[in-house]
């Protein structure tokens, strides 16, 4: 066993190399972390760009299809109108249960299923006779305008 001389002053060289080690050690963990987070955050980014188009893509097409099928509705006849009626609601149930694949298209579904559901109440009470008020109820603008607002609100929850 050797033992160390009493006389001899330790390397203060061996303490600062060590420090300069951990020091190394931990910029290159942060770059690497960075790194990572980074490219992590532009992948989420690009898939939920394409999660947000097919969502668009399908919900358009939906509105598309209920103005289709509310516009036939008002140039059917008369006593065929209730029945067209009834056939809307497998497009509610349709609608309701459709999956969004982001928080965007889930707002935007929320907007168009209120906007379909108080087109139906107004065309019940319409075919039931009832006085009602003329109603502007544009199911595609509030599926747009809720698109719009989504949009403006994109990445206002990241804070830099």
């Amino acid at each position: 066993m050797t033992e160390l001389d009493p006389q001899t002053e330790p390397s203060k060289a061996n303490g600062r190399r060590t420090a300069l080690i951990v020091i190394l050690v931990a910029f290159v963990a942060s770059a690497t972390t960075a790194i990572l987070a980074i490219s992590e955050s532009h992948r989420a980014r690009k898939s939920d760009a394409a999660a947000l188009s097919a969502d668009v893509s399908d919900l358009r097409g939906m509105a598309a299809d209920w103005t289709a099928r509310v516009d036939d509705l008002a140039h059917a006849p008369v006593d065929a109108q209730p029945a067209r009626l009834e056939a809307l609601k497998p497009r509610i149930d349709q609608l309701a249960s459709w999956k969004a694949r982001t928080p965007c298209g889930h707002d935007a579904r929320d907007a168009l299923r209120a906007s379909v559901d108080t087109r139906v109440l107004y065309l019940r009470r319409v075919l039931a006779k009832e006085t009602v008020p003329e109603a502007r109820i544009d199911e595609r603008r509030a599926l747009e305008d809720s698109l719009k607002r989504c949009a403006s609100e994109q990445g206002a929850d990241v804070n830099i």
